[in-house]
């Protein structure tokens, strides 16, 4: 019974304003505020053009800030359309972090620059209006992962293009209860799109952090994301394609208890 939709974001004043595509959204509580980090993507604004390859487009992950989560989201950063990012990367599904009285932004690094994709970490203000890391730290690369395959040898295709390399996406840090940082994010395999977990061996964001050697959830799911039903319940939702269908969430049970995530029973709502 969807009412809506209802539209909760103000770009006004940034170059978000004209970007051709957003993805990978989510809403984040720290402080007395609200934020929600979004991926926009110019398509228009090439930042490097890589013979035989791809043109790569400006891609960031930008930060708004509400009072309330039905919004409205507005930017607050340093500067409008701030680059929390370096301008010159390829960088989508920021998602933020706290650990220890420190904000971090954990971010993509594309495998359509890269070729082999990484997974970063950038140090952000208290008030999040600016970066004050130096410069951004890698934690991992796509390759590190046993279950990840390489995207010509899978026979994939991103854009209609078939490039070489090895794939991240959409990160998500969690503790179990016993207080082990681990990180869900995405790849692709012998099953297509595939989640992916992984833990910090120091239990910090610092890591070093140690690949599963099999995939949490493959069966083409994959860019998933922990959450607590209004009773406490933990679940797990993911992106699902059967066949050549279109994406559509599954919603699975998890166990948080013990030093690992475990995966439970899928749930047919």
């Amino acid at each position: 019974m969807w009412e809506g939709p209802y539209n909760v974001i103000d770009l006004s004043g940034t170059w978000c304003e004209k970007a051709g595509f957003a993805a990978a959204a989510e809403i984040h509580k720290i402080g007395n505020y609200y934020y929600y980090a979004g991926t926009w993507s110019d398509h228009s604004e090439i930042i490097q053009a890589i013979p035989r390859r791809y043109n790569v487009p400006h891609n960031q992950t930008y930060l708004l800030r509400s009072e309330s989560p039905e919004g409205p989201f507005v930017p607050f950063s340093e500067t409008p359309g701030y680059d929390y990012e370096p301008y010159e990367w390829d960088c989508i599904d920021g998602t933020l972090y706290e650990e220890d009285g420190h904000i971090y932004m954990v971010f993509v690094h594309e495998w359509t620059q890269l070729i082999d994709g990484t997974m970063d970490y950038i140090e952000l203000s208290q008030d999040l209006t600016k970066t004050i890391s130096e410069w951004p730290v890698t934690m991992f690369r796509a390759s590190e992962c046993p279950a990840c395959g390489e995207m010509n040898g899978l026979g994939e295709a991103t854009f209609g293009l078939k490039m070489p390399g090895w794939v991240t996406d959409g990160p998500q840090l969690f503790r179990t209860q016993t207080g082990k940082l681990g990180m869900l994010w995405s790849t692709w395999g012998k099953e297509r799109y595939l989640q992916a977990v992984c833990y910090s061996e120091s239990g910090t964001i610092k890591g070093p952090w140690i690949q599963e050697p099999e995939p949490f959830l493959a069966n083409n799911s994959g860019h998933g994301m922990l959450f607590r039903t209004f009773e406490g319940e933990l679940r797990f939702v993911v992106h699902h394609v059967e066949g050549d269908g279109p994406r559509k969430p599954q919603y699975w049970t998890v166990d948080d208890s013990g030093d690992k995530l475990q995966l439970g029973h899928q749930l047919i709502l």
